[in-house]
């Protein structure tokens, strides 16, 4: 499989100046035969349309849904503040969230950078002017290898709940292509009945509520005695 290759334009060109200074780096990519990709907002990127189209858009986390069989001309994944404690919102926006939302995938930020200015320790656990953040790290540098955070393992787990989906979907389709459509839309509610309580929680840092972690329990049991009964069926048929 041939690997596409993006650059990065200017980062989250959110205000004119920003976008004029992306719409010119990306010229110049695309003249060369380049493509393009940054993270943006969906205001901004609706601006850059029309000039300066994007190869892969990179939104800003929001909470729309778009249908997952629609046909798109390009990459669109999203965004949010992956170094933030909150490992409930992380498992959930690489995971149930991003089954439902209908996007290609995730781009988060970010997995380490340090950009103070004097340096501050990663482990140091204030925080300091200008920008009152902490570094900006979802696993921390160490000697032998990186230490990973709840936030990391977060990530993980929503990976895997990704992964419990599309064995289900791929089961359901199954039983569909055998001409057994009530049987497959039964259980197409059954798993939509699951994801229900997982829609947007708002973004980290304007507050709302995620599910709680036994909720992601509860979901990942009843998805995986799904697919035990979807196989017993299919199983019974042979």
């Amino acid at each position: 499989m041939a690997i596409r290759l993006f650059f990065y334009g200017q980062d989250e060109p959110t205000n004119p100046k920003l976008l004029e200074a992306h719409i010119v780096k990306s010229r110049a990519i695309h003249q060369a035969g380049g493509q393009v990709v940054t993270a943006i907002t969906k205001e901004w990127n609706s601006r850059l349309d029309r000039e300066e189209p994007l190869d892969w858009v990179n939104f800003a986390l929001a909470p729309d849904l778009i249908p997952r069989d629609r046909l798109r001309p390009r990459l669109e994944t999203y965004y949010w503040q992956v170094w933030v404690e909150a490992p409930v919102l992380h498992r959930l926006y690489s995971g149930f969230f991003l089954w439902k939302s209908g996007y290609d995938g995730i781009f988060p930020y970010v997995y380490q950078a340090f950009s103070a200015d004097p340096p501050v320790s990663p482990y140091q656990t204030d925080v300091r002017p200008p920008n009152n953040f902490k570094v900006f790290c979802v696993t921390y540098p160490a000697q032998d290898q990186p230490v990973p955070t709840l936030q990391w393992e977060a990530i993980r787990e929503g990976i895997d709940d990704v992964r419990y989906l599309q064995v289900l979907e791929a089961l359901i389709q199954q039983v569909r292509s055998q001409g057994r459509d009530d049987l497959a839309s039964r259980f197409q509610d059954e798993m939509n009945r699951i994801l229900e309580p997982f829609g947007f929680a708002g973004r980290e840092f304007v507050g709302g509520t995620p599910p709680a972690p036994e909720q992601f329990m509860q979901a990942r049991t009843d998805l995986i005695r799904l697919i035990l009964r979807l196989q017993r069926v299919l199983n019974a048929e042979r």
